[in-house]
């Protein structure tokens, strides 16, 4: 699914009167995210899970153009955990999909 069709998903689930109207929406939703992760560890968002700021630690690689060792950099990522509710509703949907697609 790409971002337009999903935002036209969103935009009609939520009665909103255009793309743009969902994209900002859900634009403001990832700012506020990444302003609290910026001083907070994780957010907690019940019934979804666990979004958490992790470092990962520089390691070797192996250039393949050039056959030289280089070591990463360290850096900050996102990771995120969903809760078992959230993998429930996923593997619902999967299954529903499956029937749909079998018949």
């Amino acid at each position: 699914m790409t971002e337009k069709e999903f935002l036209t998903l969103y935009k009609e689930r939520r009665n909103l009167k255009s793309i743009r109207e969902a994209k900002e929406r859900l634009d403001s939703f990832w700012k506020a995210l990444f302003d609290v992760l910026e001083e907070e560890e994780k957010v907690i968002i019940k019934d979804w899970g666990i979004f958490e700021k992790k470092e990962v630690k520089p390691r070797k690689i192996l250039n393949l153009a050039t056959r030289e060792m280089m070591i990463t950099e360290e850096k900050k990522v996102i990771k995120f955990k969903p809760r078992m509710k959230m993998i429930d509703k996923v593997n619902e949907l999967n299954t529903l999909m499956e029937e749909e697609y079998e018949h």
